[in-house]
């Protein structure tokens, strides 16, 4: 799907480096509902990594991209957020 490439592309510019400590890799699944023009609201963890910073850093990765490109319609999505880190 286009859109979701899109919605991957458009988290890459808003990732950061995870914060000291955090040692491990995951994917988080968040429900969110989008706008059509594209503001996120009610971002919650469909999916947990096991990883409550990981988690945490997924819904905030989502707050910070804010707002997502647009859609037609209003809508609810689940989408994937994948964390990898070296272990230092």
């Amino acid at each position: 799907d286009m859109y979701f490439a899109r919605v991957r592309a458009h988290l890459a510019k808003f990732r950061r480096e995870l914060p000291a400590g955090i040692r491990t890799r995951g994917a988080v699944e968040l429900r969110f509902k989008l706008s059509v023009t594209g503001v996120v609201s009610d971002a919650r963890v469909a999916k947990s990594s096991g990883d409550a910073a990981l988690d945490g850093e997924a819904l905030n990765l989502i707050a910070r991209a804010s707002p997502l490109p647009a859609r037609e319609k209003a809508t609810e999505l689940i989408v994937p957020i994948e964390f990898e880190t070296q272990l230092r």
